[in-house]
């Protein structure tokens, strides 16, 4: 009972740090996780849009087929791409149909190139446990009280953990690599946390500080 309860909750953890749940988690209960995140509804909605349009042209470019798997996870409009493709030109198609999205400004490959067809016949026992890595990382992130869930998106390949969103500080970066890298199955663990404060916001820094000037503009009349 103690066991299916456990998976109960990593399962909930490994969905709410996915992409595909936010779609989801608008219209839900769930709408609390997202105001607990550093972004807002608006940028949500912006990185749905961009992962879709980026998925679609994927598809278009035969970039996610049996033998080329391709994954999108988006982040204030910043791509993770991975997964695993045969030809390593099937990357560059990919790093150029995620350039093509408006409202991306950062894209990051981490997709892994196998010619070998020894991979095709693990695909989908390394996808399960690849989802269960995933979920006992997100838990343990969860749980720790140094680290926030709900900034993060944790995506496992073929035993890797990838890591990409927001940290308060540098510390908090840290203690997230940690408990993803002792997590069991974890081969290795690659992070593409930035700070809050970090360049690549500066949009969105931009928009905060528009929103504060708003509020001091009518808090003056």
């Amino acid at each position: 009972m103690i066991f299916i309860k456990k998976f109960s909750i990593i399962i909930v953890l490994f969905l709410l740090t996915t992409s595909c749940v936010e779609t989801v988690v608008v219209g839900t209960v769930a709408v609390g996780a997202v105001a607990m995140r550093e972004k807002s509804f608006k940028n949500t909605g912006s990185d749905l849009l961009i992962e879709t349009q980026i998925q679609s042209k994927l598809v278009q470019n035969n970039s996610k087929a049996f033998f080329n798997t391709v994954g999108v996870t988006v982040d204030e409009g910043r791509v993770l791409l991975t997964g695993t493709v045969t030809d390593a030109d099937k990357i560059t198609t990919a790093l150029d149909a995620a350039w093509q999205v408006k409202g991306v400004k950062e894209v990051i490959s981490e997709i892994q190139v196998s010619k070998s067809k020894k991979f095709i016949s693990k695909k989908l026992s390394n996808f399960v446990l690849d989802s269960i890595i995933s979920g006992e990382v997100s838990s343990r992130i969860f749980f720790n009280k140094e680290t926030k869930l709900m900034n993060y998106k944790i995506v496992t390949v073929n035993g890797t953990v990838y890591l990409l969103g927001l940290a308060n500080n540098s510390t908090e970066i840290t203690k997230a690599d940690k408990i993803a890298s002792t997590t069991y199955g974890v081969k290795k663990v690659v992070s593409h946390l930035i700070l809050k404060q970090d360049h690549r916001r500066d949009d969105k820094q931009e928009e905060k500080k528009g929103d504060d000037d708003n509020d001091n503009s009518q808090s003056q009349e």
